[in-house]
């Protein structure tokens, strides 16, 4: 990778949506991009075979590919590419699927900019240096292990002592001297969690049920501070077939869950933020409706809210106060939800609040009141006095919804009758709001097929 010029592979089928990415990626510097863009599936495959690139942004609906399948395609034939796909509003929920998959991100084309892109190009190559990181790591951990760098153990099952090397204490923080040959020494240090899991896996090697011992799991070292260790472990029997000793190793893999840790909260959350992004707030609210089907008095509310004339300020201000005003709301409004409430961003200046325990429509406009009081009291950013309020939508929990997205709209559409009623307010949904949103999309459908 030359970190000064970026080389992209652009899978547009779009020309107008494609020359907009040229003309964005132009206007930025430091680095520059070579942009080369092809508008199908078929012809990217091909190109990557023929010439290295930095990084794929990806549309999600292709002539000749799409959705999630097509996705893993394009993911296959790219190797260490990374990928952002590129989705249209409808196919947002489609493209989180895609990001579990092993695409790096996925951008909205209605909220591309400059900015967004750039980050979001950065923080993908970022992503994937960190990917390829940690596969080099596991192939120096198979390393260590054929140079015997791991921390060895041999339990002896007839006389039921344990052998265990100095690198085996030493990677539990202890000196050589300072452990005995008791399996307690051991087993005594995993932790709670981890021990029904462990258990089982030895037994089920012992009993002939697997060809190795391997388990991954949480010890307690010398300071009761817990690290990730591998557990690896070959039974030797005897001519019945009875495991007479247990031998194997031990290898600390705490770095490696660390990064695997980190690519998942950057999946799932939002970089600017650092709050759940859709995809995360999508499953929790998909568990908080799978409570309410099972327990109808377990009820809950989502508050859909954004800053009333936030575009104002980005252009007025810049976009770097414009940044710094949504992580200031974001803190202001996470001080007065409970910890089992769930604070998102959406995007942009969008966010939404998973209310959980709400008993009465009054308990959730207590919280969106509680937006309007944080949001009334100001902000002093960078030495500028800014003022913003929040038309908030509400929405709750009735046995018709059936999915996430169903309750996430109405709240949407809630939200957007409290922006038209005179921002700086709050509207709780009704079944109004759907059937004249209903009535008006097909009034805009009959209108433009009558242009046709």
């Amino acid at each position: 990778m030359n970190e000064n010029t970026l080389r992209v592979l652009l899978v547009e089928d779009t020309p107008a949506q494609a020359e907009l990415i040229r003309e964005i990626l132009a206007g930025l510097s430091a680095p520059t991009y070579k942009v080369e863009h092809v508008s199908r599936a078929k012809t990217g495959i091909a190109q990557l075979g023929v010439h290295d690139y930095d990084v794929m942004l990806l549309d999600l609906t292709l002539p000749d590919s799409e959705g999630p399948e097509g996705v893993r395609k394009m993911l296959a034939a790219a190797g260490g590419v990374p990928v952002i796909v590129l989705t249209n509003l409808e196919d947002e929920e489609v493209a989180a699927s895609c990001v579990r998959e092993g695409a790096q991100d996925y951008l909205i084309k209605r909220e591309i900019s400059a900015r967004l892109l750039a980050r979001s190009i950065r923080y993908a190559c970022e992503r994937m240096r960190a990917e390829v990181a940690l596969r080099e790591s596991e192939q120096r951990y198979m390393l260590a292990v054929a140079g015997a760098n791991d921390g060895l153990w041999d339990w002896n099952f007839l006389r039921d002592t344990v052998y265990f090397s100095p690198r085996w204490k030493d990677i539990l923080g202890f000196t050589d001297a300072e452990l005995g040959s008791s399996i307690d020494e051991w087993f005594g240090r995993i932790a709670d969690d981890d021990q029904i899991g462990f258990r089982a896996a030895l037994k089920i090697h012992l009993e002939g049920g697997s060809p190795h011992l391997e388990f991954e799991h949480r010890m307690l070292d010398k300071h009761d501070k817990e690290l990730w260790v591998r557990c690896r472990g070959l039974a030797v029997r005897d001519e019945s077939g009875q495991a007479v000793r247990l031998a194997g190793s031990m290898s600390d893999i705490s770095q490696r869950k660390r990064a695997e840790a980190q690519l998942l909260h950057d999946a799932l959350h939002d970089s600017l933020t650092g709050l759940p992004n859709r995809a995360l707030l999508m499953d929790r609210l998909s568990l908080s409706l799978k409570r309410h089907e099972r327990n109808a008095a377990d009820c809950f509310a989502v508050l859909y809210f954004d800053l009333d004339r936030f575009k104002t300020i980005n252009d007025s201000l810049g976009h770097l106060i414009g940044d710094e005003l949504l992580v200031e709301v974001t803190q202001r409004v996470n001080k007065f939800l409970r910890p089992g409430d769930t604070l998102a961003r959406l995007g942009g200046d969008e966010f939404v609040i998973l209310v959980n325990a709400v008993q009465q429509v009054q308990h959730a406009t207590h919280v969106a009141d509680r937006v309007h009081a944080a949001l009334n009291e100001g902000f002093i950013i960078r030495g500028q006095q800014i003022h913003v309020s929040a038309s908030v939508g509400i929405a709750l929990a009735a046995s018709h919804y059936q999915r996430p997205e169903e309750m996430l709209r109405d709240a949407d559409l809630a939200m957007y009758r409290a922006k038209n009623a005179g921002r700086s307010r709050y509207e709780v949904f009704d079944t109004a709001m759907h059937e004249s949103a209903l009535a008006r999309h097909s009034l805009e459908t009959r209108a433009t097929a009558l242009k046709f």
